[in-house]
């Protein structure tokens, strides 16, 4: 990521683990903090994606530990997000809409990269040389024309974060917060030096969701 002097080449650290795939299947890459539906691999399925395209999805801004643990608290009968199946009743997920990327130049919608979901066997590369973390997501998505980039309107998608978001905070590198919860010890001064044991992620955390 730091080849000659760049500063934080997200896109070639991409690149580098897309050449370790096959190339025979469908390809999605995902942010850390991004979280997906229950369903979101059956719904991807059942809207027959085209090979010849690239998807991107909406996502919604959860801001802070304590928004997430009561979301995720509900349970995953209130995260399918689609209530009854056969009407598809689409619920988005109780915080902000994040923004979508559309640019004159390029004639309109661009998937980025927070959710990027293309084939294989388009054998598509990730700028290696683009100095921070930055528009190389948008250059790899203008690979396909305006009429093959499309929103796959199925699923919606929650961006988990520490404060509230702001365009560019990430570029070069991370500066966000820690997400997740309050470590009582740190302000404890008989406790300096000393941590309590740490479990697994536990009901609060996603690891029992698909």
């Amino acid at each position: 990521m730091y080849h000659d002097g760049q500063t934080f080449a997200k896109g070639r650290a991409i690149d580098y683990g897309i050449q370790f795939l096959s190339g025979n299947d469908w390809i999605v890459h995902l942010d850390a903090d991004i979280w997906l539906p229950p369903m979101a691999r059956q719904w991807i399925d059942w809207s027959l994606p085209e090979k010849d395209c690239i998807y991107g999805i909406d996502r919604f801004n959860c801001v802070g530990w304590e928004a997430w643990r009561k979301f995720i608290a509900l349970g995953p009968g209130h995260h399918h997000q689609v209530q009854n199946i056969n009407h598809g009743l689409l619920i988005p997920p109780p915080f902000p809409a994040g923004s979508r990327i559309s640019q004159r130049d390029a004639g309109g919608y661009i998937p980025i990269g927070f959710f990027q979901m293309w084939h294989g066997s388009r054998r598509a590369r990730y700028p290696l040389y683009h100095g921070g973390a930055n528009r190389s997501d948008v250059l790899f998505a203008l690979q396909w024309p305006l009429g093959k980039r499309q929103l796959l309107e199925e699923i919606y998608a929650v961006h988990v974060d520490s404060d509230a978001p702001r365009m560019g905070k990430n570029w070069w590198g991370r500066v966000s917060g820690q997400f997740g919860p309050v470590d009582p010890f740190k302000s404890r001064p008989e406790a300096k030096g000393r941590r309590p044991a740490l479990g697994g992620a536990g009901p609060m955390g996603p690891a029992g969701y698909p």
